[in-house]
């Protein structure tokens, strides 16, 4: 017998919650977004024409993990009925801050997870001096921005799942 019923089903589903984000998602989508840049890009190629090649994948990218993510969760929380979202307005600091429109909400959602990951991938790239990305280092760089961009997305679409339905 437990004495809190709902710690326990919230330990459940944050287990349930970081093996999704990093693993099923976040690493996936990182190799397999590396794998693309190293075969679609030149063995050269100058760091403006990088990043805008960056920047445009992470907006096709938010925009399509945030409207697919809550559709493949919820069929997930549909399968495991022991798996509950825990989070409220009034134990969450993002669901109280956000507004109630859910037009809105995606929207901020999605430049959320455009604009970290961007800012991540150029302070890496300028902390380690780079000029010119090769491919190697170009996949390197979009497997790391990729998969922080589906963790991001992942865990926010989860975090205002309860908030839609």
């Amino acid at each position: 017998m437990t004495a809190y019923p709902q710690k326990e089903s919230s330990a459940v589903f944050h287990s349930f919650l970081w093996k999704e984000m990093f693993l099923n998602n976040g690493l996936t989508n990182g190799i397999i977004n590396a794998v693309l840049c190293y075969f679609l890009s030149a063995e050269q190629s100058d760091l403006h024409n990088y990043m805008i090649g960056t920047l445009i994948t992470n907006i096709i990218l938010s925009i399509i993990l945030i409207y697919l993510y809550p559709v493949l969760i919820r069929q997930k929380l549909r399968k495991d009925p022991q798996l509950s979202i825990p989070y409220t307005k009034d134990n969450h600091l993002l669901l109280a801050a956000f507004p109630d429109n859910g037009l809105i909400t995606q929207i901020i959602l999605i430049l959320i997870c455009i604009l970290l990951p961007t800012l991540l991938t150029m302070g890496l790239i300028v902390c380690m001096d780079v000029s010119e990305i090769s491919q190697i280092q170009g996949a390197l760089f979009r497997g790391i921005d990729c998969a922080v961009a589906s963790i991001l997305a992942y865990y926010l679409s989860v975090v205002f799942l309860k908030q839609k339905q």
